[in-house]
């Protein structure tokens, strides 16, 4: 982290203060986007007034602001995995179809009206949002096609399915409810100022165990550690569209891990500026071909990723 930290600067001054106080995980998450961008090529300018970071390569320059989804109580809220409510007693459903787009989309309306296209070092370049999620505990849990499912106001199936008596593969999703509050779904089309939006990065993977796992395999494991397990789902293509993985870290059998792998990319089909193909890598991206909604998958793309660290013994 200090060594990425040394590169990224500080443009505001406040990054140590947040970093070690209530803005941890947005400054973690800063961090990361910082990681990802410059390891995947990209020439980066910081400061300020324009977003976090403005990026060159190969002749194309894109804006880029980092955003999180902090919790309601505020940035020193704890999200700790062990204040995860009891799975028996929360409706989970709802929760991922309903209650984490309306999170999302929150985010997304407010970092929009600030109107960062408007600046002069952004002007008429394709602007884009890296979006994570620290909003609860357990808000790593949630998983791409949940966050596609809102942006495109589309329910992707993995094979026929009946909808109302016709089979379908994909079908419109109108709106988003939880509790109280109700927003319309489709964001691309139908939020106001989205069209500046040229695309949305999104990942789940962004945390201080990425941080731990890549600094392992550069030096190896802490005498007091046997093997650093990680494990969970991964995308494929086909039906079913994940399965289940595990590996170790630096056992040789897995490709040493990079930031992109398990970023998403979501392509706005409405978008003024559009993103030139090929402008981030990552290992999934959703976008709109021949009126429908796809994923292209590029290598190993975790959707959910734990990590377990074994001491010997």
């Amino acid at each position: 982290m200090d060594d990425v930290f040394s590169r990224a600067g500080d443009p505001d001054g406040n990054f140590v203060d947040d970093f070690q106080g209530p803005g941890f995980h947005t400054r973690l998450f800063e961090l990361a986007s910082f990681a990802y961008l410059e390891e995947t090529g990209w020439t980066i300018e910081r400061g300020r007034p324009h977003p976090d970071f403005l990026l060159t390569k190969d002749g194309v320059s894109v804006a880029v602001e980092a955003v999180t989804a902090n919790p309601k109580a505020g940035r020193d809220a704890d999200i700790a995995l062990k204040h995860l409510p009891d799975p028996g007693t929360v409706d989970i459903l709802a929760k991922c179809t309903d209650e984490f787009p309306i999170r999302m989309g929150g985010v997304l309306r407010e970092k929009l009206k600030k109107e960062y296209w408007t600046k002069p070092k952004c002007r008429g370049l394709p602007f884009v949002l890296v979006l994570g999620s620290f909003h609860e505990p357990g808000s790593m849990n949630y998983v791409d096609e949940q966050l596609a499912r809102y942006l495109y106001g589309l329910d992707r199936f993995p094979d026929w399915t009946d909808r109302n008596g016709v089979l379908v593969r994909e079908a419109t999703v109108e709106s988003h409810s939880f509790g109280c509050k109700t927003i319309p779904s489709n964001f691309f089309a139908t939020e106001e100022h989205a069209a500046h939006l040229s695309a949305v990065l999104w990942t789940n993977q962004f945390t201080i165990s990425r941080f731990q796992r890549l600094w392992a395999e550069v030096f190896g494991l802490p005498d007091e550690l046997a093997a650093v397990v990680v494990r969970g789902w991964h995308a494929r293509d086909g039906t079913p569209p994940a399965e289940r993985f595990v590996y170790e870290v630096g056992d040789g059998a897995t490709p040493p891990e990079s930031w992109s792998r398990g970023v998403a990319l979501f392509v706005n089909p409405h978008a003024r500026v559009p993103l030139p193909p090929g402008a981030f890598e990552t290992t999934s991206t959703f976008r709109v071909r021949e009126g429908r909604l796809v994923r292209e998958l590029s290598g190993f793309h975790p959707l959910l990723a734990s990590t377990q660290w074994r001491p010997h013994g």
